[in-house]
Order: structure tokens, then C-alpha cells, then sequence
């Protein structure tokens, strides 16, 4: 009985651990901004992006907590693998993400295989600005618990992007 009991309080932890995150469309007033925010490399391949042209990707959202209590919430922007794709990129085995104060993140390929990064553009659906960690910021669905929600994945979550680069 009592070896029961501890085998249902265990699952109980887990299942408060770890929830249903779920990636849903999302309708905004577009942008229309054309200045270049981001610029992406591939082989021989460069290519600028408007915030305009990143949402035309397709916008979602994606309520979650994060490692920093003052971002929880809501975001919005492009699922990475979308980006990528999009892009060109996708095959990659990582992408280097640098922002604007030249800090570096390497994101290994499984990442955006394996679960749904965002490339966020908006936080509780207004636009990131600088000093919001924007204009665009990799967002991971923390909320599902186990190796993602481990401290060390700290790293990969980059704001004030201003470059991808794909690594083969």
C-alpha cells in the first residue's frame, strides 16, 4: 500500500510539472514596417527581413512561463522550423543566433524537429521593442516540463536578434 501511495504521489508531481503547451494561430493588425531587422546566412546566401516579412510567415502563439518571471505570458511570432524553412535553412544541423550585442547561441537542429520554438515578435500581442528584449527573441515551450525546462537551455534563449547563420 505504502509502496502506492508514493508511486501516486510521484506521478502527481510529474503531471504538475509538466503541462499541455499548445501553439495556437493567431490573428494581429500587421506591421508595415520595412526596415530590416534580421539577417539571415546560408552558404553563399544572405537575406534581409523586414518584421513585416517574418510575420507574413504565419503567426502563432504561445502562452508559457520562462527563466525570467517579469517575460511570462503570452507570445507571438513565427514558429522557428517555419522561419527556417522558409528561409532556406532548414536542413541545417544548427543555427548560430547572434543579437545585438553580439552574444551567440548555438540551436541544435532537434530543437525546432523536436518541439515548437518560436521566433517571437510580440509579447502579450504588442511588438518587442530593444528594451523589451526585441524585435525578435527564441521563445521555448517551457511549460512542457523535463530536459527543456532545465536551467542550461537558458543559453538558447536569445534576444535582440539581429543574425541567423545556418552550420552545417
Amino acid at each position: 500500500m505504502r509502496i502506492l501511495f508514493t508511486l501516486i504521489l510521484l506521478f502527481s508531481a510529474i503531471n504538475l510539472q509538466a503541462k499541455d503547451v499548445e501553439v495556437f494561430d493567431v490573428e494581429l493588425d500587421p506591421v508595415t514596417s520595412d526596415r530590416v531587422i534580421l539577417t539571415v546566412r546560408g552558404g553563399e546566401k544572405e537575406t534581409a527581413y523586414s518584421l513585416a516579412q517574418v510575420e507574413a510567415i504565419g503567426l502563432k502563439g504561445l502562452k508559457t512561463s520562462t527563466f525570467w518571471p517579469e517575460d511570462y505570458g503570452e507570445y507571438n511570432g513565427v514558429l522557428l522550423r517555419d522561419f527556417l524553412r522558409h528561409a532556406g535553412i532548414d536542413k541545417a544541423s544548427q543555427i548560430r543566433v547572434t543579437a545585438l550585442d553580439d552574444y551567440t547561441a548555438l540551436i541544435p537542429r532537434e530543437d525546432w524537429q523536436k518541439w515548437d520554438v518560436l521566433l517571437a515578435t510580440r509579447h502579450e500581442r504588442k511588438v518587442l521593442p530593444v528594451r523589451k528584449k526585441g524585435p525578435l527573441r527564441i521563445i521555448y515551450p517551457k511549460d512542457i516540463g523535463g530536459e527543456i525546462a532545465a536551467s542550461d537551455m537558458r543559453i538558447r534563449w536569445i534576444w535582440a536578434i539581429t543574425t541567423i547563420e545556418a552550420i552545417q
